[in-house]
């Protein structure tokens, strides 16, 4: 039996998937969890938005630090509406917003794993409200 739900819990980890949200839901859901927002800014023309996607967000840590610790939102800068305060200077960015809407980090371009794993780590370990 033991065999059976550790092959089942691993099967699911697997396909597991970032949790994206728009804009709005996601702000909604960060007042009430009192966690970050994370927004991707990007585009389907958008090489390192594709690479991104594929090599690093799909990797077990990353989607298990997304899920668990911010609200994942993504916005493709080339048909959503988004507000003016994000300044996009390429894309992939990453914003890490407050549920007062506050920026107080970002991410341009594309990163490693490893190194995009760390920046997510400082930017959870920021006190902000």
């Amino acid at each position: 039996m033991k065999k059976i739900f550790l092959i089942l819990t691993i099967s699911l980890s697997l396909f597991a998937d970032i949790k994206w949200l728009n804009l709005n839901d996601g702000l909604e859901i960060a007042k009430k969890d009192n966690k970050l927002v994370l927004i991707m800014m990007t585009s389907p023309s958008c090489g390192y938005c594709v690479k991104m996607e594929r090599e690093v967000l799909t990797q077990e840590k990353v989607i298990n630090t997304l899920n668990n610790f911010f609200i994942p939102v993504k916005i493709d800068v080339s048909k959503d509406d988004y507000p003016e305060t994000l300044r996009v200077r390429g894309t992939p960015t990453f914003f890490f917003v407050t549920k007062k809407k506050v920026i107080v980090n970002d991410i341009v371009g594309y990163r490693e794993s490893d190194e995009f794993l760390s920046a997510l780590s400082k930017t959870m370990m920021m006190r902000v409200e």
